[in-house]
């Protein structure tokens, strides 16, 4: 339960970030945000901090400025030949309607539909991770009701390596090469150590399973 509580966690940070679109709420929270005690994401962290301490110095409306600015020429795709927007299909070698297709095909598994207040494609990346924190939160409750999670954990690893793992790095190392503020350059170091420490997840995951087959054989 711990480990399921920790991911929907990070997941949620994640997927914050790309869906919200700062505002003076969102500076004050983020002066006041504790950080993850996770050592493996503390190069970001560390980044992070150094510019939540920095920002508290300045004016709340200079900060939130520089942030809708960075987030602009990150998340849009507004500058010809700057950083192209995290939707999966500039990323890979697919459409966007059959990326759509798989994600539909994933969310009709988890018997759940797109909410109507979202307005991005299936395929932006913060819908990928809103979607994550959902299928986490199902496998959260049904272990806490002692119902079976499989079906949650599976989609959860299908999501993860059909989709997430297979382009957020590309669009990272863009975003680190296009940022221009350290609270975006903090973010894409803490994903990419998450990315990582998700893939040791669901490698564990495989091999527990692979325990638990041979242990029922013998």
């Amino acid at each position: 339960m711990e480990i399921s509580a920790h991911r929907i966690e990070n997941y949620n940070f994640f997927a914050t970030i790309f869906m919200q679109l700062p505002d003076e709420d969102f500076v004050e929270q983020l002066s006041s945000l504790e950080l993850s005690k996770e050592t493996r994401l503390q190069k970001g962290a560390s980044l992070l901090q150094s510019y939540i301490d920095t920002m508290a110095k300045r004016p709340v409306t200079d900060v939130l400025h520089e942030l809708l600015v960075d987030r602009t020429q990150l998340f849009r795709g507004v500058i010809v030949g700057g950083c192209p927007p995290p939707y999966e299909s500039l990323f890979v070698d697919k459409v966007p309607q059959i990326i759509i297709g798989e994600l539909t095909d994933l969310y009709n598994l988890a018997d759940c539909k797109l909410s109507t207040d979202i307005q991005e494609s299936r395929e932006f990346l913060g819908v990928e991770l809103s979607f994550m924190v959902l299928l986490c939160e199902k496998e959260y409750n049904s272990i806490s009701k002692q119902e079976d999670a499989t079906l949650y954990q599976e989609l959860q690893k299908r999501l993860f390596e059909e989709h997430l793992y297979i382009w957020c790095g590309k669009y990272i190392e863009k975003m680190l090469e296009y940022a221009r503020t350290d609270f975006y350059r903090a973010v894409a170091l803490m994903f990419s150590d998450w990315l990582d420490l998700e893939k040791e997840y669901f490698q564990k995951q495989k091999e527990l399973k692979n325990e638990n087959l041979m242990t029922n054989t013998n």
